[in-house]
This record gives C-alpha cells, structure tokens and sequence, in this order.
C-alpha cells in the first residue's frame, strides 16, 4: 500500500494494514446514495477545508471518507476494531445506551441520531440488535459493519464523536493528509 496511508495520527502511530484494508473494500462497495450531496452539517462540511474541494465525484468523497475514518480511529481505538467499552467516560460507564464500541468507539444512542431508520436497517443486515448489549457485542465483531455504520452515521451528524468536534490537539483535523485522500483515490479508481 501506498506510504501515505500509514501516515502518523497524533501520539496513536500508523494504521494497521488489516484496518486499511477492511475499510477500502467495505467502502468500495457501499452504494453511492451514502456518500451524495446532502444538507446535513455531516463529515464532508468538516472535512471541506482541509481535503477539498471535490470534484464531484464519487470516488473522491470515498476516499475523503477513507481518510477520516482512518485518522478518526487511530483517535478513538487506536484501529482496534474489537475494543469495548471507554472505562474512563464515566457517561457510558453508568448507562449501557452510550457504551462505545468498535474502531470508531460507536453507541447504540447513536440510533437516537436517524430518524429515518437508516441505521437501524444497516445494522439488521449484520445481525439482530435487542439493545445496548447486543449493539456493542455485534458492533466489536463485525468489522464491515462499524465501517458501514460510521459512514452512514457521519453522514448524519457528527456532534457525537469528540474527535470530530474538538480542537487540537484532539481534533482529526491536523491529521489528515491530502496526500493519504489521494492514495485511497487511486485505490478506488478502477483500471480500465
């Protein structure tokens, strides 16, 4: 893989290759309706002014998607996909609806997030979720599902995720590479 992938994410060091490659193929064959134009004050507002502009395409949304999930999940789990529950947030300590889990450190109160059902409908391809429980447990073990689920869920908002929201030093921000986009790109970009 491109150097550029394993670029540094703050004191978290580089991405693994199983992370990059899991997400690469995950996102590559999401369908595009997930990463078009909307309204929502979602990851691409975020991302705008460090990687853009886009250039309409597809392809170029993917893999600025790519990017921030992976400076995003060096933040959060450093790229474990199985990890639990943030012991040191006393909020999900104290209420399983905002146990973390996965990569990304996802909730099931993220469902609250979509009214649509969108999330809910994403995560009944994987498997079947009761509750808090069987979120975290389904989420840590599925890998394709927490890439699927995250960009969905960006897509809807971001004020759930510290990282997204924070100033440096805890922001993904100065983290991102335009040069990582651009090896993702290349990644996606089919060879005719």
């Amino acid at each position: 893989m491109n150097a550029a992938l394993y670029a540094p994410v703050f004191n978290r060091g580089s991405a693994p290759d199983d992370f990059l490659k899991t997400c690469i193929s995950v996102v590559a064959g999401l369908p595009d309706e997930v990463f078009a134009v909307n309204a929502n004050d979602d990851i691409y507002a975020l991302l705008f002014p460090t990687l853009g502009p886009w250039d309409g395409t597809v392809i170029q949304r993917k893999a600025a998607m790519l990017e921030a999930m992976r400076v995003h999940a060096g933040f959060e789990s450093s790229w474990i996909f199985g990890l639990g529950l943030d012991t040191t947030n006393p909020d999900s300590v104290n209420d399983p609806r905002q146990a973390e889990a996965g990569a990304f450190q996802i909730s099931f109160d993220s469902l609250d997030l979509d009214p649509s059902g969108g999330l809910a409908t994403c995560l009944a391809r994987y498997g079947t979720v009761s509750g808090p429980e069987t979120f975290q447990t389904l989420m840590k073990a599925t890998p394709a599902l927490q890439v699927e689920y995250y960009a969905r869920l960006v897509r809807i908002g971001i004020q759930w995720a510290g990282p997204l929201i924070d100033p440096p030093p805890n922001s993904i921000i100065p983290w991102l590479s335009r040069d990582a986009m651009a090896a993702f790109q290349q990644g996606l970009t089919p060879i005719v």
